[in-house]
């Protein structure tokens, strides 16, 4: 049977709970790659149909395998890959003892590939031809098999190589930690200052997949291939960082530190679709040709929403709230007669006019985002 073979291990003892270990053993690169669909899996992130997450690994990078197999194959002529395969099985592994920890595992069930999947899907392109296979079957790689573990602990596996080690992406390192957080154990190693964006990602999801939502469809998420990616106008992780100024600091707008958060996630969404509604309404034009226009794209969604908190800053009570969003019309109707036309949003304006600041094109930085804030607010632009 194809997940059924032996390793030799030694068993490392640590603090894992009853009925887990891990052992540190060694595969040779013909018994990796042998049955590999079926003896190892990789458990890719995607959004389901029914509004849930699954899985957590990024997509494959094909730069990054090319660049394993040209290391491999040509940049040495000895080439060193000393960092272990991390692997899990979600079930009991049996391990039979020869010398107290030293021993042999007998695997039946398929392993979940943590931590190397480009290495493994690097050998497994090598092993595709017979020459190169003869030269590399006997070579042989660390492996750190856990046994036992749920999906929880790889994804906090996952999630501490990476976002600790090494750079991932920003998008999918915020999914990391929404999964993180529904635990008590994993949600630890969430930093305070990160929280709000546990937050800040459901509410994208809301707007998303909303159908009253003008931003439905529109925001790119981590799951999205290429061509999909093409259609969305702003990524997940720049709609995120928009949405700071609602949560962090003396005068943010919305407050995460509540038990009925769920709730409030409603009650905020529907804030942001009711206020790019108006903005929609008023720039119908920049709305439909999403891509000609930048008030959907980063230095739009950063300035207007910075406009938004600062004018939710000033209600005194809830009952106030349908006369600002009366105020944020007219607001708005103002700006958008005068410095802040639709012309001011194109994308592909003339030189001269971002030279002259008559752009939105010239307000990208962290600055200008405010400038254009304060601007809109005061009906021109300062």
């Amino acid at each position: 049977m194809s997940l059924d073979f032996k390793l030799p291990a030694l068993k490392i003892l640590q603090r894992e709970e009853s009925r887990c270990s891990i052992y540190i053993s060694k595969i040779s690169v013909k018994e990796l790659v042998a049955y590999a669909g079926e003896r190892f899996k990789i458990a890719y992130y995607q959004r389901l149909e029914n509004e849930r997450d699954e899985g957590y690994q990024r997509p494959l990078s094909s730069q990054a395998i090319e660049k394993l197999k040209l290391f491999i194959l040509q940049e040495t002529n000895n080439p060193l890959l000393p960092t272990a395969i991390l692997v899990n099985s979600r079930n009991p592994i049996d391990f039979s003892a020869t010398n107290k920890d030293i021993g042999i595992l007998h695997i039946k069930s398929e392993l979940y590939i943590i931590d190397g999947q480009h290495r493994f899907e690097a050998w497994k392109s090598i092993m595709e031809s017979p020459a190169l296979e003869e030269q590399w079957a006997n070579y042989e790689l660390p492996i750190i098999i856990l046994s036992n573990f749920d999906e929880q602990k790889e994804i906090e596996q996952f999630y501490v190589i990476n976002s600790r080690q090494k750079k991932i992406k920003t998008d999918l390192a915020q999914r990391h930690l929404l999964k993180l957080a529904q635990k008590k154990e994993t949600s630890k190693l969430i930093p305070e200052s990160s929280r709000w964006q546990l937050y800040a990602v459901k509410i994208v999801d809301i707007l998303n997949e909303q159908r009253k939502s003008v931003w439905k469809g529109k925001i790119s998420l981590p799951s999205d291939d290429q061509n999909l990616r093409k259609t969305r106008v702003i990524t997940q992780s720049s709609f995120v960082s928009s949405l700071k100024p609602l949560f962090v600091g003396k005068n943010k707008i919305f407050h995460y530190e509540d038990s009925n958060i769920g709730v409030r996630l409603e009650g905020w969404a529907d804030i942001l679709v009711r206020f790019w509604n108006i903005v929609c309404s008023i720039y119908p034009a920049a709305a439909e040709n999403l891509f000609d226009y930048s008030l959907m794209k980063t230095v739009g969604v950063f300035s207007l929403h910075l406009y938004l908190q600062r004018e939710l800053s000033r209600i005194g009570n809830s009952d106030d709230v349908d006369e600002t969003f009366s105020r944020i019309q007219k607001t708005l109707d103002t700006a958008a007669r005068g410095d802040f036309s639709l012309s001011f949003w194109r994308s592909k304006a003339p030189s001269i006019l971002k030279e002259q600041g008559k752009n939105a094109g010239s307000y990208s930085s962290s600055a200008g985002h405010n400038r254009l804030a304060a601007g809109i607010m005061m009906g021109k632009l300062m």
